[in-house]
């Protein structure tokens, strides 16, 4: 279902990048077929080219919303989040009721790691539209990121009274109540999720976790197997998959899904770590030691996870 949907939105985004060049050729200046390119170059991922198409209609008119949103909209796609909000603040300086600009600061916010100010940000957007299952999801995200698990839950509850086929809501539902350690609740969320789109890979993913904490090793194989034939580049879930292998003893093959995660993802810190790990019980000590070197190199945890991983590299004789 999901692959049909890509694959209808495909064609119609070529479709719409052959339109808007055409009507261009004719009225270069046409501010309405200007952003219609750019949603059609965002979406096949020429996110530069995109921005171009925006700040052309931005030169003849600075405070234009919709070009500054999708402007944004791009160059948050370019993970540059800090001229993101910048670009989108005009936009809210113009009009303060704007209440998807006030969703793409928060997004931006969240993707920065400024958890509190991205609630912030979702909360005017829900304010000026109470009904918008998006900003409950990204502001369930926040909480979530923040620990507050059942707040999130409260938000992702929202978002499904609201949008009951909402998929993505019951996804991250279940991931919060991952984290409570409601782990049979998950796997309801996550069939739910999986029930209302077959091909939601990141769901089975998320499933096989709720079945590992469960200590089903061989129920949460089967799930991260279902995720990386829907997404074969998904380093998470081989990198899950070789932690249930290991909790089986299956080390050579759990080493070989740990080698694709970073095959996949060459800074993947985790799947070094638990690469590392494996290895440490395999006394394969200088393998190990090498593993752990690269995973305190791309180690993007906390700080106090930091130094265990120094501790154990120290460790390995």
């Amino acid at each position: 279902m999901r692959e049909q949907a890509k694959q209808i939105n495909s064609n119609l985004y070529t479709d719409l990048l052959d339109y808007s060049n055409k009507e261009l050729t004719q009225n270069p200046q046409n501010k309405f077929v200007l952003i219609a390119k750019s949603y059609a170059l965002n979406e096949e991922k020429k996110f530069q080219e995109a921005i171009q198409q925006c700040d052309k209609v931005l030169i003849e008119e600075p405070q234009h919303l919709h070009a500054l949103y999708r402007k944004s909209f791009s160059l948050c796609s370019l993970k540059q989040h800090s001229q993101a909000i910048q670009c989108i603040e005009k936009a809210l300086n113009s009009d303060v009721k704007y209440s998807i600009g006030y969703m793409m600061q928060g997004y931006s916010l969240q993707s920065l790691g400024k958890q509190k100010d991205a609630i912030d940000c979702f909360d005017k957007a829900i304010q000026l539209d109470p009904n918008y299952a998006s900003a409950q999801i990204n502001k369930g995200c926040s909480l979530d990121d923040l620990k507050k698990y059942n707040n999130a839950i409260d938000c992702y509850d929202k978002a499904i009274q609201m949008e009951p086929n909402y998929a993505n809501a019951y996804n991250n539902k279940g991931n919060s109540l991952n984290n409570l350690k409601k782990y049979n609740d998950a796997i309801d969320c996550f069939d739910k999720a999986i029930q209302l789109d077959p091909d939601y890979a990141n769901a089975y993913n998320n499933k096989g976790n709720s079945l590992n904490n469960l200590k089903q090793y061989n129920d949460a194989i089967d799930c991260y197997d279902k995720a990386i034939k829907l997404d074969p580049n998904y380093a998470n879930a081989y990198n899950n998959k070789g932690n249930s292998l290991n909790n089986l003893k299956q080390y050579n093959d759990a080493i070989d899904c740990y080698d694709k995660a970073i095959k996949l993802d060459p800074n993947y810190a985790s799947a070094y770590f638990n690469k590392g790990y494996l290895l440490t019980q395999l006394k394969k000590y200088q393998q190990a030691k090498d593993n752990y070197e690269q995973a305190v190199f791309y180690c993007k945890f906390e700080q106090n996870e930091f130094r265990q991983l120094i501790q154990k590299l120290t460790n390995i004789k």
